[in-house]
């Protein structure tokens, strides 16, 4: 091979590394920082129409979501600072999480204020009512259990059955609440009645809960009034102790 020749596969080699180069630089692009995009460069395309959000800005507010709150005096979004509950650094993307209460529940995560208890919870994870504020099923006439009774020892699946007031039901149905001892829900369903509910007499109701054994030893068996309104006002329950060993 000549000395020419071998200059000029040199150029060419030059050449395409090059080439390659200025294809592959991602210095002239649309980079997402801060949830907004930003030119780098002299990028030939134009600004992508699509939002731009981190993955930080989602993994950081979905921490404080599990936490039933978020902090106010933090930016959660990782970016431009809140002007207000549910809005967004972005326009028309609301934040993640942004939907919380007066009290700092995030009710997108299921929370809801409990002012029994002073906090946010999951209402089918655990009751607003206290358990002592409850009365006894057998203290009371607007319900009552044939099975199981009182201090019985329980398993799944656990066949209910009883009679309440019309007044209790909606739609042919009442919640029936299966908690351990401190109040934390196990099982929930809904019990049905094949009478005429639209009425204040007295029906029977039936159902059937599937759970889990707990870890404690007792806890209660709570009939609830259904309440489609979802006052607090229109709330009732009762309650009927019993043992899962």
């Amino acid at each position: 091979m000549s000395k020419k020749n071998f200059l000029f596969i040199i150029c060419l080699i030059i050449l395409a590394a090059a080439l390659v180069l200025r294809i592959t630089d991602k210095e002239d692009d649309w980079v997402c920082s801060g949830g907004e995009w930003v030119k780098h460069g002299q990028p030939s395309d134009p600004m992508p129409s699509e939002p731009c959000v981190s993955e930080f800005g989602e993994l950081e507010i979905m921490d404080e979501i599990e936490d039933g709150s978020v902090d106010e005096s933090e930016n959660p979004a990782g970016g431009a600072e809140e002007s207000e509950i549910g809005t967004s650094n972005i326009i028309g993307q609301p934040i993640l999480g942004g939907d919380r209460d007066a009290h700092g529940c995030i009710g997108s995560a299921g929370y809801s204020w409990c002012e029994a208890k002073g906090k946010c919870l999951r209402i089918w994870e655990e009751l607003c009512s206290p358990l002592e504020a409850i009365p006894d099923i057998n203290e009371g006439t607007e319900a009552t259990l044939s099975a199981p009774l009182a201090g019985a020892l329980v398993s799944s699946p656990l066949i209910v059955e009883g009679t309440a007031k019309g007044t209790w039901f909606f739609e042919a149905n009442l919640p029936l609440w299966l908690v351990d001892e401190n109040g934390l829900v196990i099982a929930r369903v809904g019990a049905s009645t094949a009478a005429d509910w639209m009425t204040e007499e007295t029906i029977p109701f039936r159902g059937i809960l599937v759970f889990e054994t707990p870890v404690v030893d007792s806890g209660y068996l709570i009939v609830a009034k259904d309440n489609p309104s979802g006052l607090p006002e229109n709330d009732a329950f009762l309650k009927l102790p019993v043992r899962f060993r």
